[in-house]
């Protein structure tokens, strides 16, 4: 793996998994709050050195819980990266994508795949708990998958690729890298010459 491809997909995991102190802190004290009035329902006292024990414990959980949600999400992306090389070792720049859901970034079962001056699309078939994909489909660059335009979100390290797949139009987060964008915006023109 180039250190460029590790830092495309060490980027990708921190866009669809940051980490961000504010929300951490308020996922805390919301957590805080339930335990200790389930503690109080249960037992139908409040014992202030239980509650005080309770923020400690919260934070270590929700400490956690989002570290192993961004490991998780790292392995997912090592696994798929993986799959795809050894299926294709052809293919010089792998991309993983996702989408945006109310800005809840989630990891799509799909990769723009780069060699030289060409594109691809794969699509991963993956039960839940499989290790690796157990299959994929490989679509090139051509009347049934095309890239037709990019759009930066402003102050933020990602954008969204507008693309047609066998007709139908959607639209996927990528990450936002210079010479990504050079990739993507070589495939769009080409594209618009082709028309």
């Amino acid at each position: 793996m180039s250190d460029y491809q590790a830092l495309v997909l060490k980027k990708t995991t921190q866009v669809i998994r940051p980490f961000h102190w504010w929300s951490f802190l308020i996922n805390v004290a919301i957590a805080s709050v339930i335990v200790i009035a389930l503690v109080w329902l249960l037992t139908q006292e409040l014992n202030w050195i239980i509650s005080l024990a309770v923020i400690p414990i919260t934070f270590v959980y929700n400490l956690l819980k989002d570290c192993l949600n961004r490991i998780y999400m790292h392995s997912i992306i090592q696994r798929q990266y993986a799959y795809t090389i050894g299926k294709h070792p052809e293919w010089q720049l792998y991309i993983p994508v996702f989408s945006d859901a109310t800005n809840m970034y989630r990891l799509k079962s799909t990769a723009l795949l780069f060699r030289e001056t060409t594109c691809s699309l794969i699509t991963f078939k993956h039960r839940f708990f499989a290790k690796y994909p157990d299959d994929s489909i490989l679509v090139p660059l051509g009347k049934d998958f095309s890239i037709t335009s990019f759009e930066p979100v402003p102050k933020q390290p990602y954008g969204f690729c507008h693309i047609s797949l066998m007709g139908t139009d959607f639209t996927i987060g990528v990450l936002y890298d210079e010479k990504l964008i050079k990739k993507i915006q070589s495939v769009i023109d080409d594209n618009t010459k082709d028309v």
